[in-house]
């Protein structure tokens, strides 16, 4: 079951879910056929105790304990406090579907959310303390890993309320600071995944295959991810909250970097005279999923842009980006 190995799909549903009936998006009788989903997940994932649990991540890859998958069920335990104690018509449908369940109820209760958030964000604090992503490991074990993309989780779309600025600067710090690139933003680092020459060796993407395509990659050709627009994201919503308290070296640093981040989102839009990473015409004005590297016989690295394109989640990142960027113009 895939969403055994990977909390985030469930973490994303119950945080968008949360938030569209906050905002009105969504009335409680417009969901009313899945509501014992709800409940359902919670005791799932407070059963499971995920705050401890590995998984396999926001890239479907080897399971590891994360930062940010914790960080996703945080995020969305959090709406759902919110909504629980503001909403009574959630709540009383809530309460009814737990009581009349032994299981739920043991489970999915209040006060057991309340004490997996808190369970949760010593964990997260820890993480962020010792360097990042997956670092309960020690640092000679293949899981251990500092710098992951993955962490722009906790500031967009988590924005964790218990995290101060300092905390999301370092989040922030460590994937621009480790995996920013002229092209883009690197998963993490000794990603084999569309790395050099991807298209051509080994272009599988199961876990048998991430074994044998290790054997192909060239150290420093990760794909450079198209993460700008998300980092442009990341940008506002430290601004957003936080500009009050900020120096005004960091004030200007991080509105300097939403243009940095727009212009290099705008960079890696497709030209009608440029070819994919595996050979085939590019298609002009897509917004591809990475900017891939090709490396020659003669040993010249080429850039271009992965063949998976358009993708709905760059389409709809770079749309939140330019959505931010408008905002903070007016």
């Amino acid at each position: 079951l895939h969403i055994y190995t990977s909390t985030v799909l469930s973490d994303l549903f119950l945080l968008e879910l949360f938030d569209a009936i906050q905002n009105n998006f969504l009335s409680i009788n417009e969901i009313n056929g899945m509501f014992k989903i709800i409940p359902g997940l919670i005791g799932y994932l407070n059963k499971l105790e995920y705050w401890s649990m590995e998984d396999s991540g926001s890239w479907e890859e080897n399971t590891a304990r994360r930062t940010s998958s914790i960080g996703l069920v945080t995020s969305a335990y959090e709406k759902f406090i919110t909504l629980y104690e503001s909403n009574n018509e959630f709540k009383s449908k809530y309460d009814a579907i737990i009581n009349a369940e032994q299981i739920l109820k043991a489970n999915a209760n209040v006060d057991s959310i309340k004490d997996a958030i808190t369970k949760s964000y010593v964990f997260i604090h820890d993480s962020l303390v010792n360097g990042g992503e997956c670092v309960s490991y020690q640092s000679t074990d293949a899981k251990y890993r500092q710098a992951d993309a993955a962490l722009l989780d906790l500031i967009y779309p988590c924005e964790l309320s218990q995290l101060k600025y300092e905390d999301y600067t370092n989040i922030y710090k460590i994937v621009v600071d480790n995996l920013s690139t002229d092209y883009g933003v690197k998963r993490y680092l000794d990603d084999s995944y569309q790395s050099a020459n991807f298209w051509f060796n080994q272009n599988q993407t199961d876990i048998e295959s991430q074994k044998t395509r290790e054997k192909y990659y060239i150290k420093g050709s990760e794909a450079s991810w198209f993460f700008n627009s998300w980092l442009a994201i990341a940008d506002n919503v430290i601004l957003n909250k936080f500009s009050s308290n900020m120096t005004q070296d960091d004030l200007l640093y991080f509105q300097d970097q939403i243009i940095v981040n727009m212009n290099k989102s705008l960079s890696q839009i497709t030209s009608a005279d440029y070819y994919e990473a595996n050979g085939n015409k590019c298609d002009k004005e897509k917004l591809p999923e990475s900017i891939n590297v090709i490396v020659s016989d003669l040993g010249n690295w080429y850039y271009l842009p992965s063949p998976i394109n358009p993708l709905n989640w760059s389409i709809s990142s770079f749309g939140l980006a330019i959505q931010s960027l408008y905002e903070k113009i007016n």
